[in-house]
């Protein structure tokens, strides 16, 4: 790994684990909270401290970066969809597009079937030069 790329990851890293929201939102987090603050440290736990250590724990176990982007963010972004979006979507619609409910949902159903096909492409493996001399 050459300096330059030692020097980005660190910088990624340290803005993953100690971002504005790291510094400024658990303090924020108590005063709302009150007496159930124990509920919302374990909730910034697991959404700021665990989830980009498992993130950096997956990716070390992948070689192929594009291997790893196909196989875990589209499902992942298929099961954001599906359980906040569409739901958001549906709601909006029903509300503002209340004629037009049903094609909202088929859109939106089209999307997440579409992302979960993709999430089962296989990538081609890459092909090396071989140098005759």
């Amino acid at each position: 790994m050459k300096n330059k790329d030692v020097i980005i990851f660190g910088l990624a890293i340290f803005a993953m684990f100690f971002g504005a929201g790291n510094l400024i939102f658990p303090p924020e987090i108590r005063m709302v909270t009150g007496k159930e603050w124990m509920k919302a440290a374990l909730g910034f736990f697991l959404t700021g401290i665990f989830l980009p250590i498992s993130g950096l724990l997956a990716f070390s176990q992948v070689g192929d970066i594009d291997a790893f982007a196909l196989k875990f963010t589209t499902p992942t972004k298929a099961g954001i969809m599906s359980l906040v979006e569409l739901p958001t979507a549906a709601i909006i619609g029903h509300f503002f597009l209340g004629e037009y409910l049903f094609v909202v949902n088929v859109i939106g159903i089209v999307i997440l079937l579409v992302g979960t096909m993709v999430s089962k492409v296989e990538m081609p493996k890459k092909k090396t030069a071989v140098l005759m001399g």
